[in-house]
């Protein structure tokens, strides 16, 4: 499982959500992939999954399937939470 995290950097809610993330990567094992949506290289990735608002953040099964979408500041316990079901 790997969590696609869409951010920019002078969005405020990303770098809140940046702190909860690394504060739960202490004690929890999880690929995050930070994508900045300000990055041309990014489009594709921003296109393809349909970003719009900042943070977002997109739960990916093993098969890279989408398990569950975060749109804007999200607590660490309701992501764990989409990751446990």
């Amino acid at each position: 499982m790997k969590l696609l995290k869409f951010y920019a950097s002078w969005c405020g809610p990303c770098k809140q959500q940046t702190k909860l993330i690394n504060e739960y990567l202490k004690t929890h094992d999880l690929k995050i992939l930070e994508i900045d949506v300000d990055s041309e290289d990014n489009e594709a990735l921003v296109s393809q999954y349909g970003v719009q608002h900042l943070p977002t953040m997109i739960l990916l099964n093993d098969d890279d399937s989408i398990k569950k979408e975060f749109s804007g500041l999200t607590l660490m316990e309701e992501i764990d939470k989409a990751i446990k079901e």
